[in-house]
């Protein structure tokens, strides 16, 4: 009796494992940048269907779009952040049989910084 219990407990768990299949998929850890480029550091798990699709969530006010060098890779180079502030961007995985499972990262660029300098030097005061 106490072997059909248990094979009776396995056969449910398994079963369960095997009906609702399950994937992940982490954006990767906000960060701050110094550029306006940064590779992205995304990962996916389980039982996954298709390539990953990354997105841009939201940007600062009247930035452009960033470029992503492959929107289906989980690791592209997103260039153009050339506005201060932060950019969401998110990745989609496709799972089975479950749907699509999603994450987002934050990025804080400091923007463009060509064209921009620090003034004449100043030489008429004592250090």
């Amino acid at each position: 009796m106490k072997n059909q219990n248990l094979l009776l407990f396995l056969l449910l768990f398994l079963g369960n494992m095997v009906l609702y299949g399950q994937c992940f998929v982490n954006a990767g850890g906000n960060t701050t940048i110094c550029g306006t480029s940064y590779t992205l550091q995304g990962t996916s798990s389980g039982d996954t269907n298709g390539a990953p699709v990354w997105t841009i969530v939201s940007k600062p006010a009247g930035a452009p779009d960033p470029v992503f060098s492959n929107v289906n890779s989980l690791t592209p180079n997103v260039t153009g952040m050339t506005f201060p502030g932060n950019y969401v961007f998110q990745v989609a995985q496709n799972c089975n049989p479950s749907g699509t499972v999603t994450s987002q990262v934050t990025i804080n660029a400091p923007g463009a910084t060509t064209g921009f300098t620090a003034g004449p030097d100043i030489t008429t005061i004592p250090a």
